[in-house]
């Protein structure tokens, strides 16, 4: 596949975990000799910026905004896509927290080029996919959220949650200026709004390992108010 990669890495206090992302993520990505770039959108000060700027000297393919304050994710996530580099032709999006595994990206690009879709989900719902050390009222979370919204909008995916995803950039170009979501129910609206536009999806096994360092930003009442406000908009909005 003909590819210039743009990751765009919201992060907010994961200055434990972003270099080593970001070394799996070069390895992988010069494996497959793919050209890249990689967007992070950092929030607060715990020294992801410092650590990010010592590694830019070595990959100046890095680039960096950063914010003292947390953005939340769906602003976080628009400031990404508003940047993605012009010559850029696809998108990935993953988790700052190394819950997401940067050695299976080879397996999103194979079930792109071969199912010919728009839109690849990294999934914990497929036949393969695995959670390793999650914890119990998250997997309830992420399963309720994801019968409620595949029920009510008749849609194939099954992880609709899911965070890693790879896109090709026409998606982002369409979708990023109706998303309004601000926390974690930004994921089901980007898939919600890609699918009423007619954009092919498909959907590859992943392993989700919780995080080592740092602390879930996932709150459960935040959360449900967020995922039910989408929830309401989306039933009676005509919009696409």
């Amino acid at each position: 596949m003909n590819m210039k990669l743009t990751v765009v890495l919201p992060a907010y206090n994961e200055g434990d975990n972003v270099e080593e992302l970001t070394t799996r993520l070069v390895s992988v990505l010069k494996k497959q000799k793919i050209k890249y770039d990689i967007l992070y959108i950092l929030q607060g000060n715990d020294g992801a910026l410092e650590r990010l700027r010592r590694m830019k000297k070595k990959i100046p393919q890095i680039r960096m905004k950063h914010y003292p304050e947390p953005l939340g994710v769906g602003p976080a996530f628009r400031i990404g896509f508003d940047n993605i580099a012009k010559d850029s032709t696809h998108v990935l999006t993953l988790d700052a927290d190394l819950n997401h595994q940067p050695e299976e990206i080879p397996r999103f690009i194979r079930s792109m080029e071969k199912n010919k879709v728009d839109l690849v989900i990294g999934s914990r719902k497929v036949k393969g996919g695995k959670m390793i050390d999650m914890p119990v009222w998250k997997k309830w979370i992420s399963s309720g959220t994801n019968m409620i919204f595949r029920e009510f909008f008749n849609l194939g995916a099954k992880d609709l949650t899911s965070g890693y995803r790879l896109f090709k950039r026409e998606v982002i170009d369409n979708v990023k200026n109706r998303l309004i979501s601000r926390n974690f129910e930004f994921y089901p609206e980007v898939i919600l709004r890609a699918s009423r536009l007619g954009f092919s999806i498909s959907e590859v096994p992943i392993t989700f390992k919780f995080r080592v360092h740092g602390k879930s930003k996932l709150g459960v009442i935040s959360s449900g108010i967020g995922y039910a406000k989408l929830l309401c908009l989306l039933l009676i909005s005509k919009e696409k």
